[in-house]
């Protein structure tokens, strides 16, 4: 059987998971990485500011404090919308800044530390570069101080993103490095695989295409037999074709174009209409 046969069969043996993982743990929202979610329905801010005056005042109830949570998770969800769909930083910005002051005044330190990680990726695609890590290294220090370290590994995912938008891959490199490891440590397939893309990117971009390939290699025998979400793996198909087509393998930067180009197709059946975060053109 051919090579590229034989990638094709086994790789498109993973029928991927169709709903993003939602838990209070967040893990899957705070990765850049958590889109192609569809948009919530219209929040009313005025009954969120009744409620946001009563936690300020200390006279909220348990059940209100639920329904004001719950609100405020559904404007994150229009913020992650806003940055997704529409590549509208500004206007997520402002969505994040409002939950940002709720999580805040509930003196909720993880919730905090997400949307802080959150607001420094937006800062640093708005080119506010240490306004954005400061945020991320304010979460880092929230996170911390819980020992919430997986939400500090993502906030290392994060710092890498921000330090490639800076053009800094040297420091971009170093922290997605640092994530690699701690979700290697965990062996977490999922986060494994979304931060060996980053790598992948980043030694794509520093023409460092042998070390790229080697890592492209590991996350190949990762999801060989494993189910994730669509997004890692849509963006392992576009970066594993890139690696191809550096090195000149031209079977193999085919068959990974068509894997991609048919996941593309796939998902727009679906309503979902996306591209691989590195699929810049």
């Amino acid at each position: 059987m051919p090579a590229t046969d034989k990638i094709q069969k086994r790789i498109n043996c993973n029928s991927f998971a169709k709903k993003v993982l939602r838990s209070t743990a967040f893990l899957l929202a705070i990765f850049t990485c958590v889109h192609g979610q569809r948009a919530s329905d219209t929040v009313n801010h005025y009954n969120i500011s009744e409620l946001v005056d009563k936690a300020k005042n200390k006279t909220i109830t348990k059940a209100q404090i639920k329904t004001l949570k719950d609100s405020t998770h559904k404007i994150q969800n229009e913020g992650f919308n806003l940055e997704e769909k529409a590549h509208d930083y500004r206007a997520s910005l402002e969505k994040i800044n409002y939950t940002l002051n709720i999580w805040q005044i509930l003196g909720d330190t993880l919730n905090e530390a997400n949307i802080r990680k959150y607001k420094g990726y937006l800062l640093g695609n708005l080119e506010d570069f240490a306004g954005a890590k400061r945020e991320i290294f304010s979460a880092i220090n929230l996170f911390r101080s819980k020992h919430f370290y997986s939400g500090e590994a993502v906030c290392q995912f994060d710092l890498s993103k921000v330090y490639l938008l800076e053009q800094h891959a040297d420091s971009a490199l170093f922290y997605a490095k640092i994530a690699q490891k701690y979700w290697q440590s965990e062996k977490d397939t999922f986060r494994i695989v979304t931060s060996n893309n980053q790598l992948i990117n980043l030694l794509v971009k520093t023409n460092k295409i042998d070390s790229a390939a080697y890592i492209q290699k590991e996350s190949e025998k990762l999801l060989k037999n494993k189910e994730i979400h669509w997004r890692p793996t849509l963006d392992f198909y576009f970066l594993s074709s890139e690696v191809f087509r550096k090195q000149n393998k031209d079977d193999l930067f085919k068959a990974y174009q068509s894997l991609y180009k048919n996941k593309l197709y796939e998902l727009k059946k679906e309503s979902v209409i996306v591209k691989s975060g590195y699929d810049v053109n």
